[in-house]
């Protein structure tokens, strides 16, 4: 779900470097995104602790990070990660059952109550959030 969000904000800011974080099968996220070299895929998790230390040194401080659109709760460990990455004021998330996500998030974006609403529309509420221009409003494959 993130490509298009991540297409949004390429569109507005063509040097931005854009990646996904995933917990595991990143190799088949990668072939999904092969068309997209500029997205890039890492694989963290506790397992692989030097791609933890990759992400740290190399996306530390970025400019938006925003957590994935989940009918659940993100984990904790997600949240604290996605909060050390992200600059004050930059780290969107969506509203979950935890409690704690109002002290990590900057900014929840909540969820429909229309559970039948295209989720690129809730990636259209978080580029909003974050002040980035929506311009491509359509799905795109290659």
């Amino acid at each position: 779900m993130a490509k298009h969000l991540l297409e949004n904000i390429r569109a507005s800011y063509p040097n931005a470097r854009c990646g996904i974080v995933v917990a595991s099968r990143g190799a088949m996220i990668r072939d999904l995104l092969a068309a997209y070299s500029w997205i890039e895929i890492i694989e963290a998790n506790r397992r692989s602790p030097h791609q933890i230390w990759y992400l740290l040194k190399n996306f530390l401080g970025s400019d938006l990070v925003v957590t994935l659109y989940t009918g659940g709760a993100v984990t904790l460990p997600t949240k604290i990660m996605a909060r050390l990455l992200a600059y004050r004021g930059m780290l969107i998330g969506y509203a979950d059952r935890s409690s704690l996500s109002k002290h990590i998030f900057d900014t929840i974006i909540p969820l429909p109550a229309d559970r039948s609403r295209a989720p690129r529309l809730s990636e259209s509420d978080a580029l909003r959030a974050a002040g980035v221009p929506y311009i491509l409003p359509a799905l795109t494959f290659k």
